[in-house]
């Protein structure tokens, strides 16, 4: 299965005798690779899949086509929307990734879409959404909303009643993971022809750094977000290569991409130049971080991981003392939309909510160890 996902030209003709496709069909589920098999397994012929694992592909496919298609109409309107308030939108991951990374619009399942806006933005961008018909999970109120922005959250899940769900980010990262400042990812974002529409994303290397990032954010847990990086990396030229080292490094966050480097290269067969790889041979830590990867993306069982082990294992990647900081006090102190609505309106002030999140983030904390 990752195998097909490859493109260096290292897939076999045929699977060997005795090839299980139970458990390949289990693997690319868990993963999410339905598409991408898919789309080598056809250029191929098919060649000797049986009919009902064919099937069990094609139904995928189907419905990822479906999904994205209803999305992409979505995404238009919101676009359209937006820049007709003059708000600046840079399309995150979703249809965009697809088309551009992936070269096809159904090679990639997903299934909301991500949509960065200025901090100033915000307002107007979940106005337009409401509008929509979008609604938070916890009906917030504009004082609400209001405290939201001013108490260090980033971004606000919304959903409709027909289960599209839409993350709206006024900030790309948490500090814990920011490589540069939010202008600068704005100066350095550029434009994509999305179906003849140009459409806003992510620079080159902002964009492979961005996919490292999330890959790493979520433990490396699926092969679905090491494509991602894969795709962004593989479009970077030896100049783009070396800007992604020097923003990682002089970041603190070259730990966490060079363990994604490493892992698409030898699981996707991504090509690394020399001079990147020796910047990677010497790092013990990067080693420790990919074997403890490894496992998780060569697995169909997906790992059920607790919340401290979970924290525990961010903090290993991360390089710096600021960051790490950075992230205890966004899980221990952010307040959720659910610690908003619980207080009275007159309470909901930040120094209260942070004093109440943190005592929750104690009392969860010592029943998981308890556990």
């Amino acid at each position: 299965m990752l195998a097909l996902c490859r493109r260096d030209g290292t897939v076999p003709s045929e699977p060997a005798a005795g090839f299980d496709w139970a458990a390949a069909q289990s693997f690319a589920s868990r993963h999410r690779l339905g598409p991408s098999v898919y789309w080598r397994l056809r250029e191929q012929g098919f060649p000797a899949v049986p009919a009902d694992v064919r099937e069990a592909f094609e139904k995928t496919f189907r419905a990822t086509i479906g999904t994205n298609l209803a999305y992409v109409c979505v995404f238009l309107t919101l676009l359209e929307r937006l820049e007709a308030r003059s708000v600046r939108v840079i399309a995150l991951k979703g249809p965009v990734a697809a088309y551009v990374q992936h070269g096809n619009l159904s090679a990639r399942q997903f299934g909301d879409l991500d949509l960065l806006v200025p901090r100033a933005h915000a307002t107007e961008a979940l106005d337009e959404l409401r509008d929509l018909g979008f609604v938070p999970e916890v009906r917030l109120g504009e004082r609400h909303l209001r405290t939201l922005l001013r108490t260090g959250r980033r971004e606000l899940k919304v959903t409709h009643p027909t289960g599209w769900v839409v993350d709206l980010h006024w900030e790309s990262l948490g500090a814990h993971f920011a490589w540069c400042r939010e202008d600068e990812l704005w100066d350095r974002s550029a434009e994509v022809d999305f179906e003849g529409r140009p459409v806003r994303t992510l620079g080159d290397v902002d964009l492979a750094l961005y996919y490292c990032l999330k890959a790493a954010e979520d433990g490396w847990s699926t092969v679905y977000q090491l494509l991602d990086a894969a795709r962004a990396l593989e479009a970077l030229d030896v100049a783009g290569w070396e800007r992604l080292h020097a923003r990682a490094a002089r970041s603190g966050k070259w730990r966490a991409v060079g363990a994604s480097v490493v892992l698409a290269g030898e699981l996707l067969g991504l090509a690394v130049p020399p001079r990147i790889t020796a910047f990677l041979t010497d790092r013990t830590d990067i080693g420790r971080l990919v074997s403890l990867a490894r496992p998780r993306l060569l697995s169909s069982d997906a790992e059920t991981i607790s919340f401290p082990r979970l924290v525990t294992e961010h903090l290993r990647f991360l390089e710096r003392w600021r960051d790490r900081a950075s992230l205890l006090y966004m899980l221990a102190l952010q307040p959720g939309e659910r610690d908003l609505v619980l207080l009275p309106t007159w309470l909901a002030i930040p120094p209260f909510l942070q004093a109440v999140r943190l005592a929750r983030t104690v009392r969860n904390l010592t029943a998981a160890i308890r556990t």
